[in-house]
């Protein structure tokens, strides 16, 4: 598993994160936080055993990362102070296997202030990207490939999504409780 960070911001680029193949069904359209039910946001079932802790080493992995081989770093203490060294991605429920179908779209936003991260992962090739906006000077755009994807800090930076084409990932939020946990 690699790790790149993007442009001095808190987002990292995500490669190698390798996980067994497994067989998905839909299960129920994705109600998001403020209780709109997406059709082109589908949640899949399907996560076995071996998928769920292979993607728990995973994320162990990445929070040492960010603990110990982050810091220390200047934006990440504007944001965090020492609660960033105490810094854990729950492995108590995992990612959600999400199906984006074509013409969802999420325009530029920003996360709520109760989502401290988010970690995706491509679950196949995709071909459609998350856009990030940091102004003034410049963008970026995700990875696609399977096996890569994304970790990010919720700083107030901009990012979308705009779907054309079937698009397969694992998606989690990370919740305040994670970098709290010490308090």
């Amino acid at each position: 598993m690699k790790y790149k960070r993007i442009s001095g911001m808190p987002l990292w680029e995500i490669q190698d994160w390798d996980l067994p193949d497994i067989e998905i069904t839909p299960a129920r359209s994705h109600l998001h936080s403020d209780g709109y039910s997406d059709p082109l946001r589908i949640e899949m079932a399907g996560k076995t055993t071996a998928w769920q802790a292979q993607w728990n080493t995973y994320t162990k992995e990445l929070s040492r990362h960010i603990r110990e081989d982050e810091q220390p770093d200047v934006l990440i203490d504007q944001m965090w102070k020492n609660y960033a060294l105490n810094f854990e991605i729950p492995n108590d429920f995992g990612p959600l296997i999400i199906n984006d179908k074509p013409g969802y779209t999420m325009c530029y936003h920003q996360d709520n202030r109760a989502v401290v991260g988010v970690v995706l992962i491509n679950l196949k090739d995709n071909v459609d990207r998350t856009e990030f906006m940091f102004p003034p000077t410049s963008d970026w755009e995700a990875p696609t490939k399977k096996g890569t994807g994304i970790f990010m800090l919720n700083n107030g930076d901009k990012h979308k999504i705009d779907v054309t084409e079937d698009r397969l990932i694992a998606y989690q939020t990370i919740g305040l409780k994670s970098m709290l946990k010490s308090l």
